[in-house]
């Protein structure tokens, strides 16, 4: 997989670039940028980098494309906006832009760089190098621009092709040919002093002290660099004064970096505000960070401060790596215990913070600990307000257990205003490459949700009258089974007896004991409003309901038939029923297995301890197994992890769950055909496909139909 190229990686790296840029100090500020033109174009960059960081990127888009429309020949701003479409389909498109730019003027050693940029954005997760692209790359960049900036860029790009896009080629030449260049190109200094948001901060194994002066000469002459300074704050620093060293020598940095910053707050540019604030923030100034925020809200209304993070990207990274370790335990006990013990290691903001109460909300809810985890859930949304996801998240559990309502009903509705509030753009990073009505479809059904809650906790309040209104607008949006069975507990309260009949016959499953308080609550209503409004049916209420369940199953059939024929898809053949399932070996301890061993029907449940869903399913799939057993159901999980210790430490708990377990590694993904786990399929007594699962959230009945379905095929 080809990702984003990163700027200048490494430790060692960044202090032999910084020792190279030091060996000449004859760089002044007003050599920094040349002329008002190159101060402009700064300014442009800067000013698009921080609308990028604010989840803007139309607007920084448009401010580099004004500059490009003046100034094609702009090889920085040309490059920003290369990379700003990292999106695969995007870029391919802009790839073609480039091309079709450099045959009208073959001859052009910038639009060759811009074509050479273009190629390696374009090679995303789906679209791989080939041996093609890397021909093509070597011929657009030979010879080597003349100029510094063209030849810095050119040169990054080739390192980028061999050390990330597989292509042949001597990677620590290349870099040996960047370094001369820092001193006369400010874009090889930019990829010296500024990190890209999401890389890793990298501090200095032994700095130069000849480069102190050249910082504090940058940041003078264009403040905008100062992001630049965020990795002077990547190491801890003892405190003592100390002789001459790196420690030192980090510190006067850190102070030339901050006085710039303090400097900079007299600016009135957002670019230049926002840099002085991330470098104050990072120093721990809080005064003077407060000051900065403020201005900042001042010069841009829609400026949101980011989430307070640690100093170090790399500990955020590994402490969200620790969280997701900790669920990968089979027991919930265990689970809640590993997760609290992180609860003192984790700073109060931040993403890591984030993932760890959202992971506690959620194993609480699985323990039925369910004060516990609306405390959670609220704790989440108050942390960062303005999700929309956590603010439905606290609503719905509160809802859920009629407490906090007058709370809840305030988060429920910033949360449909943030939501509303919401457009499509194509190339938008939260967009995943979707659609505009793959999106409109999955926003109207996430609204639906939103309004599902606001509508329970009016119901919760006895404002039924209100309930009504908010379930109505959320069944126009979206049909889904469960707003059908909570309108009709609506209408039950407010005495239309006829309308709650019919939207309970549709919420409710088929006849059982309900899997949850408001199924039995509707179970109980439905029974007894039938025998009071008019309703018969021979097998009473719960004939009504199969009948009701199975006119439900075959209009989803018939949609389902619709869709395909629309779409002209078919389903997957390899996968079909009657197809032959590989007899797949696997290990148990040291000795091996094969699954025609187990004979009967087998429900094979592919996973691996670092897939989430997966493990979230895990306790589901152990119900099932016990719950068929006795009909000559064998259920059994293979684990896919890489290592056969990995998946026999996660079942470490004296209380085992109901299936068999055994390893075989990633190669049996291949050997199905698969590239995404949790997948179950559910085999016949020939080891043949009786139907499959891909995927697995909470209530997902699916397996059970199947099973069913075979199970009475075959009595």
């Amino acid at each position: 997989m080809v990702e984003r190229p990163e700027r200048l990686r490494g430790r060692a790296s960044r202090a032999l670039l910084i020792g190279a840029l030091a060996s000449s100090l004859a760089l002044q500020p007003g050599n920094a940028l040349a002329g008002k033109a190159e101060e402009h174009s700064a300014e442009v960059l800067a000013l698009a980098d921080y609308y990028q960081s604010q989840g803007r990127i139309w607007e920084a888009r448009a401010e580099v494309a004004e500059l490009l429309r003046s100034a094609p020949h702009n090889l920085p701003a040309q490059r920003w906006y290369i990379d700003s479409w990292q999106q695969v389909d995007e870029a391919a498109r802009v790839e073609q832009q480039y091309r079709l730019w450099l045959a009208a003027e073959p001859d052009s050693e910038l639009r060759r760089v811009c074509l050479a940029l273009a190629i390696a954005a374009a090679r995303g997760p789906s679209t791989a190098w080939s041996d093609e692209h890397c021909a093509q790359l070597r011929e657009l960049l030979d010879p080597l621009p003349d100029g510094p900036e063209g030849r810095f860029i050119a040169l990054f790009t080739l390192d980028h092709s061999y050390d990330r896009g597989g292509c042949e080629g001597d990677s620590d030449a290349v870099r040996e040919q960047m370094l001369p260049l820092l001193e006369s190109s400010p874009e090889a200094r930019r990829e010296l002093l500024r990190p890209r948001p999401g890389q890793p901060s990298a501090g200095v194994d032994d700095p130069d002290p000849r480069w102190l002066p050249l910082l504090q000469a940058d940041y003078t002459a264009d403040p905008t660099l100062l992001t630049a300074a965020l990795w002077l704050w990547g190491d801890e620093i003892g405190k003592g004064e100390g002789e001459a060293g790196p420690e030192q020598w980090l510190r006067e940095a850190r102070k030339h970096a901050v006085a710039a910053a303090r400097k900079a707050l007299n600016s009135t540019r957002l670019s230049r505000v926002d840099a002085a604030y991330l470098v104050l923030r990072a120093s721990g100034s809080k005064r003077a960070t407060a000051r900065a925020a403020k201005l900042l809200a001042r010069l841009d209304p829609q400026w949101r401060a980011p989430a307070e993070t640690s100093s170090h990207p790399q500990d955020q990274d590994a402490m969200q790596a620790r969280v997701r370790a900790a669920l990968r335990q089979f027991d919930r006990e265990r689970r809640l215990e590993a997760l609290d013990a992180l609860g003192d290691e984790i700073p109060a903001t931040g993403p890591a913070r984030q993932d760890l109460l959202e992971a506690r909300a959620g194993v609480l809810r699985e323990m039925e600990r369910n004060d516990e985890a609306i405390d959670a859930y609220r704790e989440l949304y108050e942390l960062s307000p303005t999700s929309h996801g956590n603010a439905n998240g606290f609503a719905w559990a509160a809802a859920l257990a009629g407490v906090q309502l007058d709370a809840a009903l305030i988060a429920i509705d910033q949360a449909i205003e943030a939501l509303r509030s919401e457009t499509w753009l194509p190339s938008e990073d939260d967009n995943w490459q979707r659609s505009l009505d793959e999106w409109s479809r999955g926003q109207g059904a996430t609204e639906a949700a939103y309004l599902d809650t606001r509508g329970w906790i009016l119901y919760r309040l006895g404002r039924y009258g209100e309930a009504e209104g908010a379930l109505s607008a959320a069944l126009r949006l979206h049909q889904d089974r469960e707003l059908h069975l909570h309108m009709g507990l609506i209408y039950a309260r407010l005495g239309k007896e006829a309308a709650a009949i019919w939207h309970l016959a549709e919420g409710l499953p088929s006849p059982g004991p309900g899997r949850d308080e408001i199924e039995r609550d509707g179970i109980a209503v439905f029974a007894k409003l039938f025998e009071t409004a008019g309703f018969w049916h021979p097998g009473g209420p719960d004939g009504y309901l199969l009948l009701a369940a199975s006119e439900r199953q075959s209009r989803r059939r018939d949609e389902g038939s619709r869709d395909r024929d629309e779409d002209a898809a078919e389903p997957d053949p390899r996968f079909a029923p009657g197809t032959p399932f590989p007899d797949l070996a696997y290990q148990v301890g040291e000795a091996e297995h094969r699954l025609s061993e187990l004979g009967g029907i087998v429900l094979v449940d592919m996973w691996a301890t670092w897939c989430g869903p997966c493990v979230d399913g895990l306790p589901h799939l152990s119900e099932i197994a016990q719950q068929y057993r006795s009909r000559g159901v064998h259920t059994i999980t293979l684990s896919v992890d890489d290592e056969q210790e990995e998946a026999e430490a996660f079942f470490a708990a004296d209380d085992h769950p109901a299936f068999l377990r055994g390893w075989t590694g990633d190669q049996a993904m291949d050997r199905i055909g698969i590239d995404g786990i949790p997948a179950v399929f559910i085999l016949d007594e020939n080891l043949e496909i009786a139907g499959h699962v891909f995927g697995y959230s909470p209530g997902d009945r699916r397996i059970e139909d199947i099973l069913d379905a075979l199970l009475g095929d075959a009595q």
